[in-house]
């Protein structure tokens, strides 16, 4: 596993629009999600970059140091938008709430992600002096992502709170 080395920012809040299903943490079928949501992103106005927007909302209390593999999360397949538009049929927006997020880049094929969570979670959070928050966690793919490659980039952001 490749090293992971946060940092703390504090990011503005963020627009999306996008397509949403309640998955698993590693649910295989959210490739069907970004299958039915790719070919139509060019529908989308007024976009902001040229990234994807990879989105999950936990819902309250979900334990991060031991996580339930069977629970269902909301989880996007998205772009950033930079206002309210009218969408296509089955599109929807969505917004993230600014504040405090642990950020770092993750290189590897998405299916090695869950041992840098695992170091994430257990290892790196709670010696950092932040908590997660309840906040929905976030993942930046550049225009050429493809999550299967050995070489494939993500710029991973975890909200954060610090602990008093």
């Amino acid at each position: 596993m490749p090293p992971v080395f946060p940092s703390i920012h504090t990011l503005p809040p963020l627009l999306l629009a996008g397509m949403r299903m309640r998955l698993r943490l590693y649910d295989p079928r959210q490739a069907q999600l970004w299958r039915g949501f790719m070919p139509r992103a060019a529908e989308i106005p007024r976009r902001a970059d040229a990234n994807r927007y990879s989105v999950r909302i936990y819902e309250p209390g979900y334990s991060f140091g031991s996580p339930d593999m069977e629970a269902e999360l909301e989880t996007w397949a998205a772009v950033a938008v930079l206002a309210q538009e009218p969408l296509p049929e089955g599109m929807e927006l969505l917004s993230l709430p600014g504040g405090l997020y642990a950020g770092f880049t993750y290189q590897g094929p998405a299916s090695g992600f869950y041992q840098t969570a695992a170091y994430f979670f257990g290892e790196w959070l709670p010696a950092s002096g932040y908590a997660a928050d309840a906040r929905p966690h976030y993942e930046v793919l550049g225009p050429g992502y493809r999550p299967d490659a050995a070489d494939a980039t993500e710029q991973v952001w975890i909200p954060v709170v610090p602990i008093p």
